[in-house]
């Protein structure tokens, strides 16, 4: 991974607040499954604290120490947790957990920041070995856009304004990036404005991070060598189908019971 996301803690608040559809469509895929769920990259705890909450038996894995110690704070700090989460320190390309998990998940574009397609099939080949013979994995990435790749490096664009529920805190959110479409690799530039109640910037911090963007036809391959089967795709967090127009890919695999 490119990205150190020690550097984000102190401004992710607005990044988490730009993906919250996702969310019911981990917890019922993971209620589905089985109880218990695996989390990689887990970063806030933005996923797998709703697990906990509905139930479920979690282990969360992230790179970032603080991005834990932040998930860990906000899981005591949660309310109606019925199930639980092991936060972990660790690395995806060395993971060896030693048991098995009914459901694997990758939320919200993490898969692309693994930068080669060979650290994209080790980390397959992790999620394949800490699944239970039918356990599934499921992750969404963007789907790969002719604009975002095409447009002028550095031109800023919107996109979004949130507002954080809890606190009430305003956030205006812009990107610059550039693509490198022979490697697709996409550098992104992230500015997060925090807004006093007035709408006047209080403060404005850049954040870089580093994906590698991938295929639909490439992704499948990449599961299937995995030795994932039944894999499926949708365009979206209700199982719609997957259209020219999706901006999002959303992949569910298994593996096999006898392989």
């Amino acid at each position: 991974m490119g990205t150190d996301y020690d550097a984000w803690v102190d401004s992710y608040s607005p990044i988490d607040l730009l993906r919250v559809e996702d969310i019911p469509f981990y917890v019922n895929l993971a209620g589905d499954s089985g109880k218990h769920v695996l989390d990689l990259t887990c970063g806030t705890g933005r996923v797998a604290i709703p697990m906990a909450q509905a139930g479920l038996e979690v282990v969360g894995i992230d790179t970032s120490r603080k991005m834990l110690d932040l998930a860990d704070e906000r899981f005591r700090a949660a309310e109606k947790i019925q199930g639980s989460v092991q936060f972990v320190h660790g690395d995806v390309m060395n993971l060896d957990l030693g048991k098995e998990f009914d459901l694997v998940v990758i939320p919200y574009n993490s898969f692309l920041l693994f930068l080669s397609v060979a650290d994209q099939r080790i980390a397959l080949d992790r999620v394949f070995q800490h699944l239970k013979p039918g356990g599934r994995l499921a992750l969404d990435v963007f789907t790969p856009d002719l604009w975002r790749l095409t447009r002028e490096d550095g031109q800023l664009y919107y996109r979004a304004d949130v507002t954080n529920p809890e606190s009430g805190k305003r956030y205006v959110l812009w990107e610059q990036s550039s693509a490198d479409n022979l490697t697709q690799m996409i550098a992104s530039r992230y500015i997060i404005e925090n807004l006093t109640i007035d709408g006047v910037v209080e403060r404005r911090t850049y954040k870089e991070v580093l994906f590698r963007y991938i295929y639909r036809y490439e992704m499948l391959h990449l599961l299937t060598l995995a030795g994932f089967a039944d894999v499926d795709v949708y365009g979206d967090f209700n199982y719609g189908d997957l259209t020219e127009d999706s901006e999002v890919m959303v992949w569910v695999a298994t593996k096999p019971i006898e392989f």
